[in-house]
């Protein structure tokens, strides 16, 4: 039996396990990697980051669909191990394509690198569409990304439904729904605009909202899919004439120009159902009104102004308080009564404070009377405010949070950063499909030490089993950058929190069995000169609950942590004639503790050896 292309390459995640060094000739960027352009401001800050610090994240690369061999590369008529000259194969005999990593790829070749680390994968064209959005969400490059790759998983797959495509790429049906409808408009030019629209936020300006967006979905034939039935065939779209196409690129520019709302753009769309021009289109004249002495003035208009551009701090005010602003409106019978109620008794008590004031003053001098004067009319106006926020239920500002725990500037502390947040996404997303491949993208930045004990702690033989059978599919959406707790020149602790969730698909597809805010503690240990981070710790503070072996998780705080003694790492200054090291394991997962199934590990004496011994036994 002769050796087919398609064997070998089902067979290179095999071939290529862990982390390669791929040549940067061998690899291109993939054409339809969603989300805008990388400009060449992105690649110098990159390049100026990998200069001080190492790439900790390797790029995951797959063979090039449309070339997989290099020139003049065949393989054996027998053995897929080995090319026709008998030779075994090695990364350079590929042509490769991104999937993701781009940006890492682009800064290597500025800082002319002649390989860059990589891992190596052979998906199928749905999961090649899942991998890129899984990338592309951590780095939120923005929701026309998203719908990018709603039509990768589609048109990979014209079969799947609309909750079969949901449950993949791991988000809620309805935008599925929206991003199907929407798509079909959209011509080569108004993608790139919304593209290169949908991440502006992200950079401090203004952004078109994704459902704003798809108001522009009334422009066309197309209709709003059943979600129950999930409507007909995904892939290919319904013909569009392409002037309504350009009907919809020209709308689009011209609510992106005025910087609307979706009420605006609701209003822009009826504008040209009814048979005008997108570009004629002008905001409502502000309202006339009387002025107070009998001319007319002109009153000012609610619109956003057309010079204003708000940062992503202020538009979360805006709706703190639109939010605010709905509620007191809706407690407003109970504000009013509560304010009937209370202000007879508050202006008895300020009139009766006022006449003992007026007393003092002729008692005991006008000096000190006049004073608790002034510090009763200045403190009563906010004792009847507080009174009266208390009893009408609004939430005023005795509540007061604590900002954030600020990530240090560091490129280092940045890099670790980025790594725990990948970290936290690994170890809440299991997914049955890939077993292998999750667990190798989990492990690879955890000390090959504490693997055992961390698999121990978290993923035994059992709960992996149970991932399989119930063919499960775990998600996790960030809260924010991971907090730092503590750092120091050896290494730092970082908090991750978010919402956590898992999907089965033994039943039907996507089935949510559980979710809920979750919160993960890890530690990080530098090798000398902070060539390379490691996780020595990782402990699981607050747990979502989920039935794994008959008894359901409590919520309860999961930890399997590695200590060193003296606490701080030691380093390659440490004396040759210092004591010996003491590298002490400690594993609590709770119920499913190491001690429990018969493998704790008390401690582990390393001997008499300098720093760098110690770092070596925890895999630098």
């Amino acid at each position: 039996m002769s050796v087919s292309l398609q064997d070998v390459l089902a067979l290179l995640p095999q071939i290529f396990p862990g982390v390669q060094q791929i040549p940067l000739g061998c690899i291109r960027p993939n054409p339809e990697n969603p989300g805008p352009p990388i400009t060449e401001d992105q690649i110098a800050a990159q390049a100026l980051n990998l200069e001080a610090s190492p790439l900790r994240n390797p790029i995951k690369v797959m063979p090039d669909p449309a070339n997989p061999l290099a020139q003049g590369i065949r393989p054996h008529a027998e053995n897929p191990n080995l090319k026709a000259d008998g030779q075994p194969w090695a990364p350079a005999d590929f042509n490769w394509v991104i999937l993701s990593g781009e940006l890492r790829y682009r800064a290597f070749g500025r800082l002319k690198r002649e390989a860059i680390p990589a891992y190596v994968l052979n998906p199928s064209p749905e999961e090649v569409g899942e991998i890129i959005h899984q990338d592309n969400d951590v780095r939120d490059r923005g929701w026309f990304a998203a719908y990018q790759s709603i039509e990768q998983v589609a048109r990979a797959n014209p079969t799947l439904t609309q909750g079969q495509v949901a449950a993949r790429l791991k988000m809620d049906r309805p935008k599925v729904n929206r991003a199907l409808q929407l798509l079909p408009l959209l011509n080569p030019e108004a993608r790139a605009l919304a593209c290169s629209n949908a991440t502006a936020q992200n950079k401090g300006n203004w952004e078109l909202a994704e459902k704003t967006a798809f108001r522009l979905a009334a422009l066309g034939p197309v209709k709003d899919t059943n979600l129950a039935s999930d409507g007909p065939k995904l892939w290919p779209y319904p013909a569009i004439p392409p002037e309504t196409q350009d009907l919809v690129r020209r709308t689009l520019a011209v609510a992106i120009d005025h910087q609307m709302t979706q009420a605006g753009v609701k209003g822009l769309v009826a504008w040209v159902k009814a048979g005008n021009t997108p570009e004629t289109f002008q905001k409502p004249h502000p309202p006339l009104t009387k002025g107070d002495k009998g001319g007319i003035v002109e009153k000012q208009a609610q619109v956003e102004p057309a010079t204003a551009t708000p940062t992503p701090v202020s538009a979360k005010i805006a709706g703190v308080v639109g939010a605010l602003g709905g509620l007191l409106k809706t407690l407003h019978p109970k504000l009013k009564k509560a304010h009937q109620s209370l202000w007879p008794g508050v202006k008895s008590f300020l009139l009766s404070q006022a006449k003992r004031a007026l007393k003092n003053m002729v008692r005991g001098g006008a000096v000190t009377g006049l004073a608790v004067l002034v510090v009763v009319l200045l403190l009563s106006p906010h004792l009847y405010v507080s009174l009266y926020h208390l009893i009408a239920g609004y939430p005023g500002a005795s509540r007061q949070v604590a900002p954030p725990a600020r990530v240090a500037d560091s490129p280092q502390v940045a890099a670790d950063s980025h790594l725990v947040q990948f970290f936290a996404k690994d170890f809440y997303s299991p997914d049955y499909t890939t077993m292998d491949v999750w667990t190798t993208f989990m492990e690879h930045p955890i000390a090959p030490i504490y693997r055992g004990i961390f698999y121990t702690a978290f993923y035994p033989p059992s709960k992996m089993e149970v991932i399989r059978k119930q063919r499960l599919e775990g998600s996790f959406q960030a809260a924010g950058p991971p907090q730092l707790l503590s750092s120091d020149k050896d290494g730092e602790e970082f908090l991750v929190q978010g919402k956590a969730g898992l999907q089965s698909n033994l039943k039907s597809p996507g089935q949510v069995v559980a979710e809920g805010p979750v919160a993960l503690k890890v530690s990080i240990l530098h090798s000398s000169g902070g060539q390379e981070s490691k996780i020595v710790a990782v402990q699981e503070t607050k747990a979502f609950a989920y039935d794994w072996a008959g008894e359901e998780s409590k919520g309860e705080s999961r930890a399997a942590s590695v200590k060193t003694a003296p606490p701080k790492p030691v380093n390659s200054e440490r004396p040759k004639g210092a004591g010996p090291v003491t590298v002490t394991v400690v594993a609590t997962p709770g119920a499913q503790s190491a001690k429990a199934q018969g493998e704790d590990q008390v401690g582990k004496v390393i001997g008499d050896a300098a720093g760098e011994a110690a770092k070596k036994v925890l895999g630098f």
